[in-house]
């Protein structure tokens, strides 16, 4: 309703006039009223969502923390991890070289590494024990893994299993 006219009704207008005047302006309250609350209302709902990207920001931040700080530490131990390997590799060879250059000196050292890695098996089981061990570290599938070690190892059991299970028998 125009301003106009609703001045004109107020100044000439009937009873009914006026009435439909006060209903006109009692709907547009409410509805006014009615559109505030709900303006209200997506402004709340509009903060709580702020907070909550506000919130998931910060944890996003905090996770990408962790994600780096667990990467540094990841990193740090393959590092020790490649030089205790590079330094397995290292003894390996000097082993192997050692090895070598006594036998091409023709020294009178025998060597039996089965009994070497054997020593200190006093009995059965802990020669059981050792010769699981031993297979775990040396299979070929591993990484320090060695066919002609898995031979020698495999040498070494059965001559000490046979010379435990005749001290059992006697």
């Amino acid at each position: 309703m125009d301003k106009e006219v609703r001045d004109a009704i107020l100044k000439s207008g009937t009873k009914d006039e006026l009435y439909e005047l006060r209903m006109f302006l009692f709907r547009e309250s409410c509805r006014i009223e009615n559109e505030t609350c709900s303006l209200d209302e997506r402004e709340k709902k509009i903060k709580e969502e702020e907070k909550y990207i506000s919130d998931s920001r910060k944890k996003l931040e905090q996770d990408k923390e962790r994600m780096k700080e667990n990467n540094r530490f990841f990193e740090k131990k393959m590092d020790i991890l490649r030089g205790g390997f590079d330094q397995l590799e290292a003894d390996k060879r000097a082993f192997e070289k050692e090895k070598t250059k006594q036998r091409s000196v023709g020294e009178a050292f025998d060597y039996n590494g089965a009994e070497l890695l054997f020593s200190g098996v006093n009995n059965s089981l802990a020669l059981k024990k050792r010769y699981k061990d031993l297979l775990k570290i040396y299979h070929p599938d591993n990484m320090c893994g060695d066919t002609r070690m898995i031979q020698m190892i495999n040498e070494g059991y059965s001559v000490l299993s046979s010379q435990f299970d005749m001290i059992m028998k006697a």
